[in-house]
């Protein structure tokens, strides 16, 4: 079996091994390694496993400098990613790899974003359920959620699609902050616009007389449409913009051929996840394989920042909070 590169088997060859192999998600596209560089200034590494002129496996790893240290992690920005493999020698294969490579870039933890049963349970949960073909209907939503859908459209709410990231990066840049949360800032999220091919992602904007008052990025892989990144301001509470627009994303699969609805990773116990939980999708907590590659005690896993942490983002002029936005941003990705 030999290592190999992205760069000597060429994209066109790992994007097909993707479409191919069980537990691909779209984060494990070759297009993530330009994005995670424009977007994040990140050094990747794409592995591949190759045997008898045959790619058996993948891993993409990409490098992120955390304030004391650095990881190699597979992927930043990924719910799930990791290594995909054809058998378990494959897969040995390229986690010892990626070990050795750890270790040799000096990274504290290697941590590969697959479902590994073994691990200590993380602290994010991922959201996914069936979407049934009646979606329309709104049958599959719980009673209040439902109430809240209905009482939208009589609100006169709309959907309206499209792929202005710049407009949407703009708008999450500012919602994050008045949320408390540093967010991704502008530059990565017109990168992933760049990377991706437009039939992966849209844009899809809550209208309310003629105006936008919520937007959400979506991503689209294989079976499964994936809400993704949610930009809204205090307007969009009253008028109950986000369950209607999570039922009209769903509808909307359903009718183009999606079956599966994946809600994204929250941290437990946090906003995102009693939505989550409320709209009827019951939570799968995350198991990422976490190696140190030096033998060390593994560090913490990443929990809900302090409120006092929260308060101070959101009070922080925006010029300035921009500022620490790549810092900050890279204690969490």
């Amino acid at each position: 079996m030999k290592l190999v590169s992205l760069d000597q088997i060429g994209s066109d060859a790992w994007d097909k091994t993707v479409d191919q192999l069980h537990n691909a998600t779209l984060f494990h596209k070759s297009c993530w390694a330009e994005i995670l560089h424009q977007g994040l200034g990140l050094k990747t590494h794409y592995l591949a496993a190759e045997q008898d002129g045959a790619i058996t496996g993948l891993l993409p790893l990409a490098g992120i400098r955390r304030p004391l240290h650095k990881d190699l992690v597979s992927l930043p920005l990924a719910t799930l990613c990791g290594c995909i493999a054809v058998d378990d020698e494959s897969r040995r294969f390229l986690i010892e790899a990626a070990g050795t490579l750890a270790k040799k870039d000096g990274a504290r933890l290697l941590e590969l974003r697959h479902r590994n049963v073994s691990s200590v349970q993380s602290p994010h949960a991922t959201f996914t359920k069936e979407i049934p073909s009646d979606a329309e209907n709104l049958l599959w939503i719980p009673n209040k959620r439902r109430a809240d859908v209905r009482k939208a459209m009589e609100l006169g709410l709309s959907i309206h699609t499209n792929q202005d990231l710049q407009t949407f990066a703009r708008w999450y840049d500012r919602a994050t902050q008045q949320l408390g949360s540093p967010g991704l800032g502008v530059r990565p999220l017109l990168a992933i616009g760049r990377g991706l091919a437009e039939k992966d992602f849209c844009v899809h904007w809550v209208m309310h007389q003629g105006q936008p008052v919520m937007g959400v990025m979506t991503y689209y892989f294989q079976q499964t449409v994936i809400p993704y990144y949610a930009a809204a301001f205090a307007k969009a509470r009253d008028l109950k913009a986000a369950p209607f627009v999570y039922a009209q994303i769903a509808s909307q699969a359903v009718a183009q051929g999606y079956s599966t609805f994946d809600f994204g990773r929250s941290l437990a116990d946090s906003g995102a996840f009693s939505f989550k939980k409320n709209f009827g999708f019951s939570p799968q907590h995350l198991s990422y394989e976490r190696i140190s590659p030096h033998s060390k005690p593994l560090p913490p896993q990443m929990t809900q920042p302090p409120a006092w942490l929260s308060q101070a983002w959101r009070y922080t002029p925006h010029a300035l909070a921009r500022a620490f936005i790549p810092a900050v941003r890279n204690m969490a990705v």
